[in-house]
């Protein structure tokens, strides 16, 4: 009977000895990131009845349900009321630039024919200063001969008279007829230099003679074309309003469009935690739909003897195996965190937890944190987001 007590209880220190400085962890387990999925808008929530289901787990790109707002959310009505307003705003302005296409247009046509007569009258004014011009050059002509002429009857006369062959009134008579001839081609001179100014000043546009005014047709010109450039400006305008009110419309018609209606669709794959909104019902922005669990995104929380935890290095390679069989992996330790349960970081005073106080924890312990290698993973029975498993944690070697 002393023997066999003694094999027991040498078989317990062994075992207890081993356990005490095995590499292989003492407790380890899946974890990974708790997602709280809200909603965007406010609305009515209609679930995916087919996929939001506790414990469902969904590829990327599988619908969990829909927020609707049109009715509900005030920001959405808020829009809608502005979306019209800016609606008929653009209308209003779209008429005002047609019709200012439209009385561009008649102005356009009425300086056409304004030009026309003006390039007309500008003509028949060339041709008119050119015939004045010509006949006040005949006239001069005419006037030089009947001069000439006179100059030469009166020197004739006046030799006759000193002879005493011609009464003096004939004499003094033919004097005054050639002093009128020379008076006559001066002023006929005179008239020749006022055309050729006359033709110069209608080449410049000029007017010389009358009131200072322009024609009507220049005058209907000119103020067509400032017209026309108040017009232009005033499209100008119209035009950069309207772009304007179409960029604030497309801004606002997206925007309510995300407030009207907004689809909720996993962007990777995860695991339906818990459903914080039964069935469809009101919810408010921000408020909490569904609670999944990030597959895409795994790893193991391992917790080793803080002896054995010296073997364990950053990049270390390991093997992962489920306690019950279900699945192997291989994983990279990332990092290793001592003190775990014995102390809080940051804290002035550290004083051990009640458990070792009372000598409850027969060890102390370090955490491993396990990257899976997905890679390497060979999961079975369809154990690929197995959160909270219970596994083993060993060194690859």
């Amino acid at each position: 009977m002393y023997v066999i007590a003694a094999v027991v209880a040498a078989a317990s220190v062994i075992i207890t000895w081993r356990w005490l400085f095995s590499q292989n962890s003492i407790q380890a387990f899946f974890n990974a990131r708790i997602i709280e999925i809200r909603s965007p808008i406010q609305g009515v929530w209609k679930p995916n009845s087919e996929n939001v289901a506790v414990g469902n787990q969904l590829l990327p790109g599988r619908e969990l349900g829909e927020v609707d707002g049109k009715l509900v959310n005030p920001l959405a009505i808020e829009l809608r009321l502005r979306e019209a307003a800016l609606r008929q705003n653009i209308a209003v302005v779209q008429d005002t630039i047609q019709n200012t296409e439209g009385r561009i247009a008649t102005r356009q046509q009425r300086l056409t024919s304004f030009e026309e007569l003006l390039a007309d009258q500008n003509s028949m004014q060339a041709t008119y200063s050119g015939l004045t011009l010509s006949s006040a050059e005949a006239l001069l002509a005419e006037a030089n001969h009947e001069k000439n002429l006179m100059k030469t009857k009166y020197r004739r006369i006046d030799e006759l008279a000193r002879l005493g062959l011609v009464s003096e009134l004939e004499h003094t008579s033919t004097r005054l007829t050639h002093q009128m001839a020379q008076a006559r081609t001066a002023a006929l001179r005179s008239q020749l230099s006022k055309a050729q100014l006359d033709l110069k000043a209608n080449e410049l546009g000029l007017q010389l003679e009358g009131t200072m005014t322009f024609s009507y047709p220049r005058l209907r010109v000119e103020e067509l074309e400032d017209k026309l450039r108040d017009l232009s400006l005033d499209l100008q305008s119209h035009q950069t309003s309207l772009t304007s009110l179409k960029a604030q419309y497309e801004v606002v018609s997206n925007t309510k469009a995300f407030e009207d209606y907004r689809q909720i669709v996993t962007d990777k794959s995860v695991l339906i935690w818990s459903i914080e909104a039964q069935g469809e019902t009101h919810v408010i922005r921000g408020q909490p739909l569904i609670r999944v669990i990030d597959c895409s995104d795994i790893w193991v929380e391992a917790f080793v003897d803080e002896r054995a935890a010296a073997s364990y290095h950053k990049g270390d390679e390991v093997e992962i195996s489920a306690i019950n069989n279900q699945g192997k992996w291989q994983g990279e330790v990332q990092f290793i965190r001592y003190g775990s349960g014995r102390i809080t970081l940051g804290q002035p005073v550290t004083a051990p937890p009640p458990e070792i106080s009372r000598r409850q924890l027969p060890v102390r312990v370090a955490t491993l944190i396990v990257r899976l290698s997905t890679n390497t993973r060979n999961d079975r029975e369809g154990l690929s987001c197995p959160i909270g498993l219970s596994v083993k944690v060993r060194h690859a070697n």
